[in-house]
């Protein structure tokens, strides 16, 4: 994979894992009854929050993966934008 060659394994799972969390987290509160918009806020202010907790537990916290983190989040929430909200 190419983009595990330029940017590293380490980033491309912080991207990956804050695509799933917003996922997930949109799609939770969809099923909860939650508006389109607020489903789309929290998914991607969790796929924040996570990150930050992350670094957070790490031993040193590294600015540029919650920034592939929140990238990740991020590219999801488009992604849902475009699929289910034009």
């Amino acid at each position: 994979m190419k983009a595990v060659e330029k940017w590293g394994l380490d980033k491309v799972t912080h991207f990956l894992a804050g695509a799933l969390i917003a996922v997930m987290a949109y799609l939770v509160a969809c099923m909860a009854g939650a508006t389109q918009a607020a489903s789309l806020a929290t998914g991607f202010g969790l796929s924040i929050v996570a990150g930050v907790v992350k670094e957070l537990l790490d031993e040193r916290f590294e600015w540029k993966d919650l920034l592939a983190t929140a990238i990740g989040g991020a590219a999801a929430t488009v992604g849902l934008i475009i699929l289910y909200c034009t």
